[in-house]
Order: structure tokens, then sequence, then C-alpha cells
């Protein structure tokens, strides 16, 4: 077993019989060739710095990192991270005091950053989007149930007058066995 640190390598290069090898990219334009365990922890650790994301740059630049890593698309992998996270419990919505009053909490910008790449901000609904003045594409963030937390099973990216329509029209909701809606009517 080799354990030496030299100055081309971040980490100890600890190859045991058996393990698998993976080619690391760091982004730097230096490679490394690392066990499969330490690959996984660094996936792991792009995940967490993901979860932990406190705005919409730290969330994209953590699936930048994954995207660098896994050496995946950009559209493959926020669907890996859009499943990663649908396979979570759903939870109760926190209530967040904003002075005298009192407000549900806001999509967590990682949650805003999937659901931008995924959908490309297209209503899930109807379709419709335009572009705001940066060219980015505008879309609101809809709760399905407005108690229940900001699990992807709860969300949907919606456009203005949709999300009007889910606030106060008479909605017909459909879902399936999984806990996802496949359909909704409005007003019959």
């Amino acid at each position: 077993m080799q354990n030496r640190w030299d100055a081309g390598f971040l980490y100890p290069l600890r190859v045991k019989d058996g393990d698998e090898i993976v080619l690391l990219e760091h982004g730097d334009g230096r490679y490394e060739l690392v066990p499969e365990r330490i690959f996984q922890r660094e996936i792991a650790r792009l995940e967490s710095d993901f979860d932990a994301a406190p705005g919409e740059s730290d969330a994209t630049a953590a699936l930048a990192g994954l995207e660098r890593v896994t050496r995946a698309t950009p559209r493959e992998v926020v669907a890996c991270e859009y499943t990663r996270l649908a396979a979570r419990e759903i939870v109760k919505r926190r209530v967040v005091a904003r002075g005298y009053a009192q407000s549900r909490e806001s999509i967590p910008a990682r949650l805003r950053v999937l659901l931008a790449g995924l959908h490309e901000g297209r209503c899930q609904v109807s379709g419709f989007s335009f572009l705001k003045t940066n060219g980015e594409p505008y879309f609101e963030v809809h709760h399905i149930d407005p108690l229940l937390g900001n699990h992807v099973k709860n969300v949907l990216v919606v456009s203005p007058n949709v999300h009007a329509q889910f606030t106060f029209a008479a909605v017909d909701q459909t879902f399936d066995e999984a806990g996802w809606l496949p359909q909704v009517k409005f007003n019959g």
C-alpha cells in the first residue's frame, strides 16, 4: 500500500487491493487518480455544500463542482440532485417572524436553482415563460400544500398567472401513488 504526499496530489494515495480507481478533475487543469471511496467522499462534500448553500450563487457553484467532478452535463447533475432531494421526507414548513408579522419560510436558493435548471423557467402547468431584463427566465414557485415544507414533491414552477389561479380559483388536484401532482384543473 502506498501512502505518500506528492506535490501533484491533494489526497494521499491509499490504494488497497480491489480498489476501483477514478480520475478526479480539480478544475484548474490538474487531474488525480484516487480510490473510488475518496471520489464518493468528494461528491458527498459537494452535495453537502449544495444543501447548505445560503444563496443562489453558492448553490450554482456547488452544482458546477458536481458537474466538474462527475463529468456530467448540467442537466444530468440537476436531475440527479432533484432525484436525491425527492427521496427525502416531506416536513412541515416553518413560520418565520419578520418584525410584527409572520410568514412562511421562502424557498431555499438551492431548490430554486434546481427548479430553474430542470424546468428552464417554464411553467409546469401552462408551459409559459418570459425573460427578465437580465436575460434570466422569470418564474414563481408554488407550494402545493402551503403548510408543508420545501420538498420537491410539494413545489411547482409556475407563471404568475397560474400562481394566482392556484391561490384564488377552485382547484382540483390529482396525486399519484408516489405523492406527485400529475394533473390539476382550475374552475372545473
